[in-house]
């Protein structure tokens, strides 16, 4: 029986040593080998796919969809009819009329300016020919111009003032065929050449002008970059040719001639009493295709007569298509003259002015 229980414990020995040595020896390499394969395989896998995928998509679709939707469709839609006018021009539509009748006294140049809504016109900045010197202001329903101050030895410059801009204009211009109309008065002068006048394509220091001077004669020229073209000529066929200062059988009759009778030549001073106080009208013929036609006449006088024919053998019909059909409507003092002018009136084609001067133009906003 003793054999038998120390031949068990023998055993049970034996088997304690055996399961301790099989514990010991497998547990090492199951646990190293492992973690070396867990180690490589998240690391490559989890820093490629994120920094490419969710950077790329974001930053293309959004950007582009709403930035081109919202800003297309409100911008166009409201501001097409505004740049159209109200009307559509037509002959004998009213275009601008001023008759200085609604503004009461005004006797200064700024606040009359303000009134009128025009503006003056300088060397720097409009590439006038010279800078304002006239006094305006606004008497008796009518414009008064002081350029003129003899008692002080003052004599101004020629003086430019924006009346109707070349927005105002566009339409206008584009119609093409127009009539300008106004009445003028001159008082005194410096000398028998001095004027008062409106001028038509104005763009700075060019421009068409008819100016008639206060002895009796007158020019129909354009100013184009500081020369002068003329756009009538001397014939005694026609007698259409503005700027003569004598009668002369051969070639025609002067304004002062047509208009007063008077033969004297306009040569001096003296012919400044030739219209010294005489109101006369005059009407500009605004024919795109052939220039500004000239028509004047006296209170006294029943009819206009045509003092200034443009001509295709003139040396200035040159410059008709470079002038023509741009610009705004200017007033012009021609140097030291002192007068009124009153009743302008601007309508649509050639035809004889409307009975009713209500304005139903809009010009483009």
């Amino acid at each position: 029986m003793k054999k038998f229980s120390g031949l068990i414990l023998l055993i049970a020995t034996l088997m304690i040593v055996s399961f301790t040595a099989c514990d010991s020896g497998d547990t090492i390499p199951a646990e190293t080998d492992p973690p070396a394969v867990t180690t490589e395989a998240p690391a490559e896998e989890t820093t490629d796919a994120p920094t490419e995928a969710p950077t790329e998509a974001p930053t293309e679709t959004p950007t582009e969809t709403p930035t081109e939707a919202p800003t297309e469709a409100p911008t166009e839609a409201p501001t097409e009819p505004e740049t159209q006018p109200t009307a559509e021009i037509t002959d004998g539509m009213m275009l601008y009329y001023e008759d200085f009748s609604s503004y009461g006294e005004i006797d200064n140049l700024n606040d009359t300016l303000t009134e009128l809504g025009w503006a003056i016109q300088t060397v720097a900045d409009d590439y006038a020919y010279s800078d304002w010197t006239a006094d305006l202001a606004i008497k008796d329903g009518a414009l008064q111009v002081t350029n003129y101050r003899p008692e002080e030895d003052f004599k101004g410059k020629d003086s430019y003032a924006l009346m109707l801009s070349e927005e105002y204009m566009e339409a206008i211009n584009k119609y093409g065929d127009y009539t300008l109309q106004y009445d003028v008065t001159y008082f005194d002068a410096s000398n028998y050449k001095r004027y008062i006048c409106l001028l038509t394509d104005y763009y700075g220091d060019t421009y068409n002008s008819y100016h008639f001077r206060i002895g009796g004669y007158g020019n129909n020229q354009g100013h184009v970059y500081g020369k002068w073209a003329t756009y009538d000529v001397k014939d005694i066929a026609q007698d259409l040719a503005c700027n003569l200062t004598e009668n002369d059988p051969a070639v025609g009759t002067t304004i002062a001639k047509k208009l007063l009778n008077i033969d004297t030549p306009i040569k001096d001073d003296s012919a400044i009493d030739n219209f010294r106080n005489v109101t006369v009208t005059i009407r500009i013929q605004h024919d795109y295709d052939l220039g500004n036609i000239i028509y004047m006449k006296t209170a006294d006088m029943p009819e206009f007569v045509c003092v200034s024919m443009p001509r295709e053998d003139s040396t200035g019909m040159v410059e008709w298509d470079n002038v023509v059909g741009v610009g705004g409507l200017a007033f012009k003092v021609g140097a030291a003259i002192n007068g009124t002018m009153d009743n302008i009136a601007l309508w649509a084609g050639l035809g004889e002015m409307p009975e009713d001067t209500t304005v139903t133009y809009t010009p483009a906003s």
